[in-house]
């Protein structure tokens, strides 16, 4: 597919500019109230497998890293950094055909594994 186009990497890097500036991200002190809950998963389970290979595969986490389902994309073991964004994006697009618009390249797309996996999950064919 070649390089990833300039808009792209822009948007990438605001996404988790974005992320690592949210407050709900990063854990709170005791005497806060609990964030809100997490979205439903909606995914297939085929579809969270996929993204949790991505995310294994990309980052070089190994097969045996345990990714949960609702594990946050920054702040948690993953702790996605932009490149790490970029990355995924580009393997979205790569392995599955499937281009992420930029204008969706947001936090209610990569906040977790399950919001990445409810929104690819009606694009992914394969």
């Amino acid at each position: 597919m070649g390089r990833a186009p300039a808009t792209a990497i822009y948007s990438t890097i605001q996404l988790a500019i974005y992320l690592a500036e949210d407050s709900t991200l990063t854990p709170a002190p005791p005497d806060t109230p609990d964030p809100p809950e997490a979205p439903a998963i909606t995914a297939s389970r085929q579809t969270l497998d996929k993204v949790k290979d991505i995310l294994r595969r990309d980052l070089k986490l190994g097969g045996s890293f345990e990714i949960t389902d609702d594990m946050p994309l920054v702040g948690s073991d993953l702790d996605l950094d932009s490149l790490d964004f970029l990355m995924v994006v580009t393997s979205v697009e790569k392995d599955h055909g499937y281009k992420i618009p930029n204008d969706q390249i947001g936090p209610e797309i990569f906040t977790s594994v399950a919001t990445l996996a409810n929104y690819l999950d009606p694009h992914l064919s394969d």
